[in-house]
């Protein structure tokens, strides 16, 4: 079976205008249909911390299609504490498979 892989995207995370919200999906692609109940997708905090829904950031539940299993994190806004790096840790039965991005400044918060 090959090999299970983990993407980041860019959701206009790099508009920072004033009310856009920053968002980035996390994209599990899996080598062989998995059912969702199998695939747990959590989003890690610079501080090491699993993000919980809060007033500044949520986290859209996992949403499976066949190979695909899509979980978003949003910021409502950025602020200087968000600056960090950031982690989107799959986990399924017998492995787990990690991405992370850095916010680097307010003003060109990327995704590498």
């Amino acid at each position: 079976c090959s090999a299970n892989t983990v993407e980041l995207q860019n959701n206009n995370f790099d508009d920072v205008s004033v009310g856009q919200s920053h968002e980035v999906d996390c994209i599990l692609h899996t080598g062989t249909v998995m059912d969702a109940s199998n695939v747990y997708i959590s989003w890690i905090d610079p501080n090491g911390i699993v993000i919980q829904n809060n007033s500044r950031m949520s986290v859209v539940p996992t949403v499976s299609h066949i190979h695909n299993h899509t979980s978003t994190l949003k910021f409502s806004y950025l602020s200087e504490e968000d600056i960090g790096t950031y982690t989107c840790n799959a986990t399924l039965p017998q492995s787990s498979e990690t991405k992370t991005f850095i916010i680097s400044s307010l003003s060109n918060p990327i995704l590498n």
